[in-house]
């Protein structure tokens, strides 16, 4: 054979495994899709989905039209496909999960957090100067170290700060505290010394018991009277550690002012409470705070619109909800720039642009206190805003809706408790 041939041959499987490791990357191992509803790809035309096996009569249908590849859901399943080259070299199995259809009411309404915490939470350990001029440090000799939180003073619960100072003052001897450490029980003892400052009996701890913001309301789903806000953690503003809540409530917020974003400082929105309780708040997490809501006037006149996965999502334009000027929840205009289809939960799922002109004239972009504003493409909800760039103020990350659905509609959500303080809206 001819060197040609050779030349040409070997073009021929350079080309084959370049669109192989192409294939192999542009299109997921796992799927997830509502039914009666599609998802496109753009592939090669010797490319092709075979079903592995027959599951039901009315499965995902696989159709070609030149380079795009397209599945059309039917029922509800789980459906097995093999990703070939040329029709013949398998390159991956892909897995298409098809789930019933959720639907929510959008939020973008401004309200008021408050939190409370389950002990007290140590912040910073310092020196305290006592009578004698000398200084002293009770807790740090005691071990306490910031993030302890402080459960029990001598085997009762001391549920503030003011309980917790009046307590040591009173018993002005030794107190046997009982503090859990990274999600373990531990004990000990530690002895408070007079301050010469205001001859109060001190350990030398700065501690923490609630804390109270504004945020931004995502959804609510009518099915389970659940609500969805914030789209991440609510953080101790000193040692930037995700807090547990012991109980918290949902507020009537109105926005009074806003500080503008610029480039390397996030601006802020600045509310007040407007009235008394709209929900009381039952976890917070990564993923944002969630509990039910027992006063759904602030959704009133709202219609469900449907919740995408994460593979529904496109770059391009979208609009987001909010309220910055407290005139009401008004959509602007944002570009969706990045999605990630990572299998991982992560609540930097995609990057937005503000491309709406009020917006910008208003806020700058985004800044803290939008955080859980709902995200809407093809009137369906696909996100919430989470962080800002702070180097940007123009763009942001989102979280997906899939996951703030799950984690609202999950039994840890409705069940679990944990204590929280103050909060930043924006980690870095």
């Amino acid at each position: 054979m001819s060197k040609k041939f050779y030349i040409n041959l070997s073009i021929i499987i350079i080309i084959g495994v370049i669109a192989g490791f192409i294939l192999y990357f542009s299109i997921p191992s796992e799927i997830i899709l509502p039914r009666d509803s599609q998802l496109s790809f753009n592939t090669f035309p010797s490319c092709s989905l075979t079903e592995d096996c027959i599951l039901t009569e009315s499965k995902p249908l696989v159709e070609r039209n030149g380079s795009i590849l397209t599945i059309n859901t039917g029922n509800t399943g789980d459906f097995s496909y093999s990703l070939k080259l040329f029709d013949k070299i398998p390159l991956k199995k892909i897995n298409v999960s098809v789930i019933p259809k959720n639907y929510v009411i959008p939020g973008g309404e401004t309200v008021g957090v408050k939190l409370y915490t389950e002990g007290l939470l140590v912040v910073y350990v310092s020196e305290v100067t006592s009578t004698d001029g000398a200084q002293y440090s009770p807790g740090k000799d005691a071990g306490l170290r910031e993030n302890d939180r402080i459960l029990k003073v001598d085997g009762k619960d001391i549920g503030t700060n003011e309980e917790f100072t009046d307590y040591i003052n009173a018993k002005k001897s030794t107190v046997h505290l009982t503090i859990a450490r990274n999600e373990e029980i531990t004990e000990t003892d530690a002895s408070p010394v007079i301050s010469g400052a205001d001859g109060k009996y001190k350990l030398g701890i700065w501690v923490r018991d609630s804390t109270a913001g504004i945020g931004t309301l995502t959804f609510y789903n009518p099915q389970n009277n659940g609500f969805a806000a914030l789209g991440h953690a609510i953080c101790d503003s000193d040692t930037l550690s995700v807090l547990k809540l012991a109980e918290g409530s949902l507020m009537n917020c109105s926005v009074i002012s806003v500080k503008k974003g610029e480039y390397g400082n996030p601006g802020e929105l600045k509310g007040c409470i407007t009235g008394g309780d709209i929900g009381k708040i039952l976890t917070n997490d990564s993923f944002g705070i969630y509990g039910e809501l027992n006063n759904t006037s602030i959704i009133d006149g709202k219609e469900p619109i449907e919740v995408s996965t994460r593979f529904q999502v496109k770059e391009g334009p979208a609009v987001i909800l909010c309220d910055v000027d407290g005139g009401g929840t008004k959509e602007y205009a944002v570009e969706i720039s990045k999605v990630s289809k990572s299998a991982a939960p992560d609540n930097k799922g995609m990057v937005i642009t503000v491309t709406d002109d009020e917006l910008l004239q208003k806020t700058g972009g985004i800044v803290q206190g939008m955080s859980g504003s709902p995200i809407i493409q093809n009137n369906m909800l696909v996100g919430a805003v989470t962080h800002v760039f702070v180097n940007d103020p123009h763009k942001g990350y989102g979280i997906f809706a899939e996951n703030m659905l799950e984690k609202s509609n999950s039994t840890e959500a409705v069940e679990r408790t944990a204590s929280v303080l103050q909060f930043i809206l924006f980690p870095p």
